[in-house]
């Protein structure tokens, strides 16, 4: 379907496009809050800062269950990005532990028809799940640009996500 090296390139562009539109955030608007409607659920509870920890854990469990036999699950993950919590430039180097970690995953892949695992089980070709999280970073990049636009900054942090993560994951094989 696809060759590794245009994965590869294309990961690279949305990659800058995630960076893209965290370049410059303040701690204090990586905070603020989209309220959320009762039953609504933005993949976090509504801050950028969440988004981010989302982005980035979504690399790790793609990575780890599709490509390296789930020798990383959303159990260790949750108290990992809590750890980390409220801290915009520790959840950022998250990011970029959790990038690499994605690229390294699938970057000696030969065989990218063959079908992996997804993080719920289900099987899919290996270059749909690179071309899933490509698409998670653009789609996460224009969710944080809208949020940046609209959202005034808080001195309030955003609450820990890990029971958040617990509640919408702990069903899936990988938890």
């Amino acid at each position: 379907m696809a060759d590794l090296e245009t994965l590869i390139k294309l990961s690279d562009l949305a990659w800058e496009t995630i960076r893209e539109s965290i370049a410059g955030l303040s701690e204090e608007l990586s905070w603020a809050l989209v309220d959320l409607q009762p039953g609504e659920y933005l993949h976090s509870e509504g801050s950028i800062l969440s988004q981010i920890a989302h982005v980035a854990n979504g690399k790790i469990i793609y990575g780890s269950v599709g490509f390296r036999d789930t020798e990383v699950r959303w159990r260790e993950l949750s108290p990992k990005i809590d750890s980390l919590w409220p801290n915009l430039d520790a959840v950022v180097g998250w990011l970029g532990e959790a990038h690499e970690y994605w690229i390294n995953s699938w970057a000696d892949v030969e065989d990218l028809d063959a079908e992996r695992p997804r993080f719920d089980g289900s099987p899919v070709p290996g270059w749909k799940l690179i071309a899933t999280v490509m698409n998670h970073d653009h789609y996460h990049a224009g969710q944080i640009h809208l949020q940046r636009a609209i959202l005034a900054p808080t001195s309030t942090p955003p609450p820990p996500e890990g029971a958040l993560w617990e509640k919408h994951c702990k069903d899936f094989p990988c938890w």
